[in-house]
């Protein structure tokens, strides 16, 4: 009961529409979000693709709930959506503090600035954790300009995933850069390690598996560092 009570802090309280009972616990709901409708009106066109990681709930666990939520994470949106039997609600993004295990990615939201945006933990060490921030844009249906093309309906675009590190001694979450130069910019005092690991093992900034190699590697170097 008491855990079930936790997943009420995380849901985000914005134009109440009504309210729904878990484990005791009152929770708001977002206006008009619910299972009829969402994901369903972008620009009220048809089109393709999905604004999703995966077009279907999944059960997925909150830490410290201990319990199984259906879940699914909207790219385009960046919003973690909990089907709560006809209604969908959204956790709050500001809560950074809950994972979300779904059966083959783990979510986390982190604070970027003044902004807080959802991750998939791509590798988790020490010092460093790996994440995986996932984007999809939406392009607009276009009318055929001439007899010989077609019109082309509205559609959702996986974009390219980009890469982030957050440090776990200031809480900092920043990108990646994908030049070696401004990569080793980051760790001045064991950049000359770093390149010659990068050399050695012949690891590219843009390459998932090498970064996870890379940062363990770093993480490595920090925590002989802070042993002194």
């Amino acid at each position: 009961m008491k855990n079930l009570l936790l997943l009420t802090t995380l849901l985000l309280l914005n134009t109440i529409n009504a309210q729904q009972t878990i484990g005791g616990g009152s929770v708001a709901l977002l206006d008009n979000y619910n299972t009829a409708s969402i994901g369903r009106d972008y620009n009220e066109t048809p089109y393709k693709g999905t604004p999703y990681a995966n077009e279907e709930f999944i059960l997925a666990t909150i830490s410290t709930t201990n319990k199984s939520f259906p879940v699914r994470y909207n790219v385009f949106e960046d919003q973690m959506e909990v089907k709560r039997e006809n209604s969908v609600l959204l956790l709050d993004k500001k809560q950074t503090d809950y994972v979300i295990h779904l059966v083959n990615k783990t979510y986390r939201s982190y604070k970027i600035e003044n902004d807080y945006q959802f991750f998939a933990i791509a590798s988790t060490n020490k010092h460093l954790d790996l994440l995986k921030k996932e984007t999809k844009k939406f392009n607009e249906a276009k009318k055929a300009i001439n007899s010989y093309s077609e019109d082309q309906p509205a559609r959702f675009e996986e974009i390219k995933e980009s890469y982030y590190i957050y440090t776990l001694s200031n809480g900092i979450t920043q990108k990646l850069p994908q030049k070696e130069k401004d990569f080793l910019a980051l760790f001045p005092k064991n950049k000359d390690k770093i390149k010659t690991y990068l050399k050695k093992n012949k690891l590219k900034l843009k390459k998932e598996e090498d970064l996870i190699k890379l940062l363990k590697y770093i993480d490595t170097l920090l925590e002989t560092e802070k042993k002194g």
